[in-house]
Parts: structure tokens; sequence; C-alpha cells
């Protein structure tokens, strides 16, 4: 007891004496939050249309080979986030139909009081089937639809600059394109952090969110599941060295957390953690302006007034 005492606290000192001293195996508390405790808090505002608080929507895609699964997430100021949608196109990725749902996706338009909003920046994790990855994407401005890939390497922000690749169409090279790198370990870490956070209940009776409160609706047990999917475990690496690593929980699927962090990094992307208090209103204005534009008849394309980086 006394020598647990002066080691608590220490994860490696604590190790070696589970190991040693107890002669059982140490395991790493996970960091992981209650997905039950997540189920339960499910607020009621309906599954597709915008909330108060939402200031801008974004949209992170995973690719699989028989499906496309992807979340459109709504911000507020602080980060504060609500998931407006989460969605699975089942269909062959190898051929155009499931890719014409993504795109219809991709422009959607959801019910925002007497108005609609569209989304101002989607994130397709082009890990697998890249090429097709590239060829989906190119169709779309950089302000509307980007490739990225996640990258455990990628340790001290959450997307590095942007690195150009060739688009290739039977060998021949047609253009330089761009593709984002995510710092998937800090994404991920920002994300348990914030899904552990508690609403407060004030003296007139109503929640009080803190910055970087989640929001979901009435989904069922295996979302979030699966956005809990991953837990951090001390592992040592191919050089030998000890290191902290996320791993799958066994038998767990985890396209919901990959999403959820793939619309995080777009809106690190747009600038929210960069936002001033007029960049609010701004951003707000322009998501909706856009969609009243696209849903009129105009005889002239609007040009944008600029883009987000």
């Amino acid at each position: 007891i006394r020598k647990f005492l002066k080691i608590k606290g220490d994860a490696n000192k604590e190790r070696t004496f589970v190991n040693t001293v107890l002669g059982e195996t140490f395991k790493i508390k996970s960091e992981a939050p209650d997905h039950e405790n997540l189920y339960n808090r499910r607020e009621e505002y309906q599954i597709g249309t915008i909330p108060d608080g939402v200031y801008f929507l974004t949209m992170g895609v995973d690719i699989q080979g028989d499906r496309i699964e992807g979340e459109v997430v709504g911000w507020g100021i602080g980060r504060e986030t609500w998931s407006i949608e989460y969605f699975v196109f089942v269909g062959d990725t190898s051929k155009p139909e499931v890719w014409e749902m993504l795109s219809n996706q991709i422009n959607k338009q959801y019910e925002f009081g007497d108005q609609t909003m569209s989304i101002n920046l989607t994130c397709i994790d082009a890990g697998y089937k890249t090429s097709t990855v590239y060829d989906f994407v190119s169709k779309f401005p950089y302000s509307k639809v980007i490739p990225i890939m996640g990258r455990d390497a990628v340790k001290d922000v959450m997307v590095s600059p942007p690195r150009a690749y060739n688009v290739a169409k039977s060998g021949k090279k047609i253009e330089a394109r761009k593709i984002w790198y995510l710092g998937t370990s800090l994404l991920k870490s920002e994300l348990y952090g914030f899904l552990k956070l508690k609403a407060k209940e004030t003296e007139s009776g109503l929640d009080e969110y803190p910055e970087g409160y989640c929001h979901f609706p009435q989904y069922d047990r295996h979302y979030f599941k699966m956005l809990t999917a991953e837990e951090q475990q001390l592992t040592v690496n191919k050089k030998g060295f000890e290191e902290y690593q996320w791993v799958k929980k066994s038998g767990a699927r985890n396209e919901a957390l990959d999403v959820r962090c793939y619309a995080r990094a777009a809106a690190y992307i747009i600038g929210i953690d960069r936002f001033k208090e007029d960049t609010w209103d701004k951003i707000k204005l322009q998501s909706i302006t856009e969609t009243v534009q696209s849903v009129q008849t105009v005889k002239k394309p609007v040009k944008k007034a600029g883009g987000y980086w």
C-alpha cells in the first residue's frame, strides 16, 4: 500500500507496480465516454432540421466498399455542436449510383425556420478508393468539398497544410489538386473531452451548456457505440518505444467517430477556432444567403465573395 501511494498518478510507475508487485496485467483506463450516458441525454429536436444556436454546417464522409457513411454537424459559438443527421448510403462504391446519392447529400438544404441552410464544407476520407474519391471531389470547388486523410503521425495540429497531388485519368495528368492530412489523435482527444461535458441547470430551470457541448437527436444505441468505439492504449511501436495509440474496442465499428472528426476538421479549416464575435453572424448569413440563391431561378451565376482560407 505504501509503495502504491508513492507512485499513484504516474502511469508508467503504476504499470510497473501492477506487473511486478501485484503480478497482474496492467490496463490503461479507457478515455472513451460512456455510450449509455450519451444515449440517455438525447434531445427532442427533429433529425434533419436546424436547432437554434447553429450558425453553419459541415459534413464528414467515410467511404467503405459497400456503403458511404457520413454526418452533418451544426456549429455554434464556443464550438458547441448539434448532430443534424447521420446517413448511410448502401451500394457498391465502385459504381456511380451511390456517389450520386452523396452528391445530392452535399447539395442538400436543411430547414432553418422559414429558410434553409446549406452545408458549408465537406471532408471526404480518401484513404480508401483514393483515385475514385479524387475524381469525385474534383467535380466540386475547394470551398465546398475537399479530400482528407487521417495521420497518427500528425501530432501537434488538427489539420496540416494541404499538399498537392496529381489527378490522372487514362494515365494523363490533367490538373493539380490538394489533400489535407488530419491529426486524428488530437481530434479524437478533443471530441472525447467534449462528450464528457455535462449541462448545468440554472435557477430558471433551463439548461446551461458549456463550450464544446455536444447535442444529439433521437439516434439509436448503435450510433453512440460507434461514436465511442475507440480508446487509448499504451503500446510499443516498431522502434521499441512506448506510446499511446487509439485502438478499436473488440468487435466495434467506429465510422461515427471518424466522420465526426472529419466534420470537426472541416470547421477547423473554415476557421472556427479563430472566429471573432462578428464572424459568427457573417457566416450564418452567408450560409442562408447561398442556399436561398441556389433555390431561386437566376439568369447569371452568382460569384462567391471569397474562400475560407
